[in-house]
């Protein structure tokens, strides 16, 4: 949770007296509200193994923003590296017509576009960009606590730059608190997915894809990604084709699919995290 006086009030006028304040993630902040708090600080609290989020309001005119992640410095020098802060710029969708009473029109905060990808830990688009006069653009700060984190009060500073802004400081301060989140989600859940849809979605077609082999990839890719946010996704559709009688060959299938089932995957950032279902 982000500690943070004051009260929301999606008020689309005037502007901001700080050109970087800091919200907590609970908000959908629009590109003419007021900023909901007028703090140029964040403090957040995180148990060991968990993920804790806060948002930084930019107003504008300002051109060529960039953000830079913090390295945190905590008890006996112990840190939280830079890699470990993920930061996405929030793209807004257009809604035209309001889901329901609470809802509205207009421009409402929805894609999340990583600084850094999760999947393949390549730089991506989210930087640099412009905030027009009257307006803000957000910011989605990200921070994951590693297992074993060493408990206590870490701190370190955000930096924003950008023609208009200069280069602001934002101060971080997280509490680690002496215990942790489990990988893997106590609540058994999965959710469903074609086949094929993953590669049709991202080449087109199953051969574009690589045939079997892209397939199986393109499982496994969303398996972890999904994992690393304590969510099982069902991606097995068929076990071994090569069968006599009662005798299996299981070994491409336990090659390809069974770290995601036994908690040995080395490319979670949750480690040990496994599947809950098999359908």
């Amino acid at each position: 949770m982000l500690l943070i006086s004051g009260i929301y009030l999606p008020l689309r006028v005037g502007a901001a007296s700080q050109p970087v304040t800091v919200a907590n993630a609970m908000v959908k902040i629009h590109p003419g509200d007021v900023p909901p708090s007028a703090a140029t600080s964040a403090e957040i609290h995180a148990a060991q193994n968990e993920f804790e989020a806060f948002q930084l309001v930019i107003a504008g005119p300002a051109t060529g923003v960039s953000v830079t992640a913090p390295v945190l410095v905590g008890p006996n020098g112990s840190t939280i590296p830079g890699s470990e802060v993920r930061l996405y710029r929030e793209a807004y969708q257009n809604i035209t017509i309001a889901s329901d009473a609470e809802g509205g029109t207009g421009l409402w905060p929805d894609a999340l576009i990583p600084d850094v990808d999760e999947v393949a830990n390549e730089k991506r688009n989210a930087f640099p960009f412009d905030v027009p006069s009257g307006q803000n653009r957000v910011v989605w700060v990200e921070v994951h606590v590693p297992q074993g984190q060493q408990p206590g009060t870490y701190q370190g500073s955000l930096t924003v730059t950008g023609s208009g802004l200069g280069t602001v400081t934002v101060p971080v301060t997280l509490l680690v608190w002496d215990f942790a989140l489990p990988s893997t989600s106590s609540l058994p859940s999965t959710f469903g997915m074609g086949w094929l849809a993953t590669c049709a979605a991202h080449f087109g077609t199953y051969d574009a894809c690589g045939g079997d082999a892209g397939v199986e990839k393109m499982h496994v890719l969303y398996s972890r990604f999904m994992l690393d946010h304590r969510m099982t996704s069902n991606v097995i559709y068929n076990g071994p084709s090569n069968c006599t009688g009662l005798n299996c060959d299981w070994s491409h299938f336990d090659a390809t699919y069974g770290p995601l089932f036994d908690g040995t995957d080395p490319n979670l950032r949750l480690q040990g995290a496994k599947q809950t279902t098999i359908l």
